[in-house]
């Protein structure tokens, strides 16, 4: 019990300094992080034919009343902010990380992802969704691609865009591979089944020499702790191996963090839910990806 809060008191100074910092740039190539701190610098231009990502996690938005720290209304305002910082970055393309609703009855959940939907679809920018444990309180998988007009998205899939190939895993699975639905499970219970491990590892050969950039919901750098998927040193391995993951992004966590393992850094973002709109602290990263990689974080 004692290592674990000391995992996690690690996990949230981690994200109190790194996040505070405005920009961060990878000037390096990949495997260079292991053992090295990130640097703080100012924002970089993207040359011509980079890759511009923003990236959010996390939303539980819900009309219900604040709990604690989760503002879950505020969300839909926040998500408007973040989409105004994503416009002005000129980003290709949004990844939310999961979570994007929070629990209530099945009718007010598709109600719920519906609006919250319609908020990304009005941005105009493309946008793909990784599944959170909250998201399937009541829902099935499809329910949920389904009530956000995406009826034709898996769970886990990969699309390639300016010639990076982008992977979105599913960790909600329990240990015998049963798929999370309506509630049939304990969030602290998840795993990648070994289906979508070969997948990942057909993609990525699939895809050579094409760098990789990894998104799910679940953590991937801490199986130990309640927050990881308990498989991911498996996962880890397939990663590692392919020698071109230039990193992984991660929510579920929501004080953030950052961790570096075997050359992959494995970000895990702050989550959007967390603190009143007038105060929230930044909680959307914009991503440049060239030959050079630059993380800004806002709104």
């Amino acid at each position: 019990m004692r290592a674990d809060e000391n995992r996690r008191r690690a996990r949230m100074e981690s994200a109190r300094k790194g996040m505070s910092r405005r920009e961060i740039l990878f000037a390096m190539p990949i495997g260079f992080f292991a053992g090295r701190s990130v640097v703080a610098t100012d924002a970089i231009p993207v040359p011509e034919g980079g890759l511009t990502i923003g990236v959010i996690t996390d939303l539980h938005f819900a009309v219900k009343p604040t709990v604690g720290t989760r503002h879950y209304a505020d969300s839909e305002a926040k998500l408007e902010s973040a989409l105004r910082f994503f416009k002005d970055a000129r980003v290709d393309v949004i990844l939310q990380l999961g979570d994007l609703v929070d629990q209530g009855a099945k009718a007010q959940e598709l109600e719920w992802l519906g609006r919250i939907a319609g908020v990304f679809e009005r941005s105009g920018i493309p946008w793909h969704s990784v599944l959170g444990n909250h998201d399937l309180a009541t829902l099935s998988k499809q329910d949920f691609f389904g009530a956000i007009g995406q009826p034709e998205r898996l769970p886990h899939h990969a699309f390639v865009l300016k010639d990076r190939l982008f992977l979105l895993l599913d960790a909600n699975f329990l240990a015998d591979g049963t798929p999370y639905e309506a509630g049939n499970f304990q969030w602290t219970d998840t795993w990648l089944p070994d289906a979508q491990q070969h997948w990942i590892r057909s993609v990525l050969a699939e895809h050579a020499p094409r760098e990789a950039i990894v998104f799910v919901h679940q953590n991937l750098d801490c199986e130990e702790d309640a927050h990881g998927v308990k498989n991911a040193p498996a996962v880890r391995r397939i990663l590692e191996q392919s020698g071109r993951v230039r990193a992984v992004f991660q929510g579920h966590q929501h004080s953030g963090g950052l961790r570096t393992i075997n050359g992959i850094p494995y970000h895990t973002l702050r989550a959007t839910v967390e603190g009143p709109l007038s105060a929230a602290e930044r909680y959307a990263c914009v991503i440049r990806w060239d030959r050079n990689w630059a993380m800004t974080w806002g709104p």
